[in-house]
């Protein structure tokens, strides 16, 4: 028998997801890491890194919610969001995160049509003369 055989090899040619996300966490920890002269700074610098979504998303539910004429509505609508979210990310454990990047786009394309919807009924709900 020839030696070309295929026999312990992998049938695809396609790097798996894994290897290449571990990769290339090894590559970016290893090139591209900002270099820190105490163990503190580093970690109060990540630290902000990471929270700094959840800061500004507060920042601007608090600035929203200041001129909200429905407060209720606003708590309930952002429960239901961070609910549909947790959902969402175990869901994306399942379902992989290229089948996320759909739901995602779905949710979007709903918030946009509620708020169509939303602001078309407030110009119905006006009076005749103030249009």
């Amino acid at each position: 028998m020839s030696g070309c055989s295929n026999r312990g090899r992998p049938k695809t040619t396609r790097p798996r997801a894994w290897s290449t996300a571990s990769r290339t966490a090894r590559r970016i920890s290893a090139e591209d890491r900002i270099a820190f002269d105490s163990r503190a700074a580093e970690s109060l610098f990540y630290a902000i890194l990471v929270f700094s979504p959840i800061l500004c998303a507060g920042l601007l539910f608090g600035s929203a919610i200041k001129v909200s004429p429905s407060v209720a509505r606003d708590y309930g609508t952002n429960l239901l969001g961070a609910m549909a979210g947790g959902v969402a990310e175990y869901m994306s454990l399942v379902t992989g995160f290229r089948m996320l990047l759909f739901v995602i786009a779905a949710c979007y394309i709903g918030a946009v049509i509620a708020r169509l919807a939303e602001d078309r009924r407030a110009v119905e709900a006006r009076p005749a003369e103030a249009r």
